[in-house]
């Protein structure tokens, strides 16, 4: 006797096509482009989203949106892709069927900054791309601090030997992950080279 197996509850995201319908409404608004300036700005960027399809999104019709249509639509607004999914003050939002969570959370997740809401995960949170993240933010503070002329070489000294070693930390923790570190500029380069022969 075969054992018939339920297929899980399926939730219908009309909800995400509803928010976003509102942001585009609520973007668009605030940079008063009409639905058809929108649908051109889409064509010129290679990929058209008609301004029917545009609106049929808004009003809630149209209920189902490619990964390129929302690229696209953000391009053409000047936002950031998830800005059309999910906005920091919504609160609480369906990320997964019975999965609410407040809006910034769900954000964070979609954009790779934390993990998923509700996951048990506690090891790197987003892996390569937290780390590319942390590499190009201390790399950037390494280099303004080794540029600054206002401060003398010996008084950065002890400063410029810890953000070295976090870069360096941050490479190797790279390539243990097993994810190619991004080539150092010149600059970084001859900065951290000068801190590595000096300590």
């Amino acid at each position: 006797m075969s054992e018939h197996r339920q297929s899980p509850q399926r939730t219908s995201f009309s909800e995400w096509h509803k928010r976003t319908g509102s942001y585009l409404v609520a973007l668009r608004s605030q940079r008063g482009l009409s639905a058809q300036q929108v649908a051109d700005r889409t064509c010129e960027l290679g990929v058209e989203v008609t301004r029917s399809s545009i609106a049929n999104l808004e009003s809630g019709r149209k209920t189902s949106l490619s990964v390129v249509e929302l690229a696209v639509l953000a391009a053409a607004l000047e936002v950031a892709p998830v800005r059309l999914l999910f906005d920091v003050e919504d609160e609480p939002v369906e990320v997964l069927p019975g999965n609410l969570v407040a809006g910034v959370e769900a954000a964070d997740w979609f954009s790779g900054l934390a993990t998923r809401p509700g996951s048990t995960r506690s090891d790197n949170l987003a892996g390569p791309l937290a780390l590319y993240r942390r590499h190009k933010e201390i790399s950037s503070k390494f280099t303004d601090l080794m540029s600054n002329k206002a401060t003398p070489l010996n008084k950065k000294s002890d400063l410029a030997k810890a953000w070295a070693t976090a870069l360096l930390a941050t490479r190797s923790e790279m390539t243990a992950c097993k994810v190619t570190p991004p080539p150092l500029d010149t600059e970084t380069q001859h900065w951290l080279d000068y801190v590595k022969a000096d300590a």
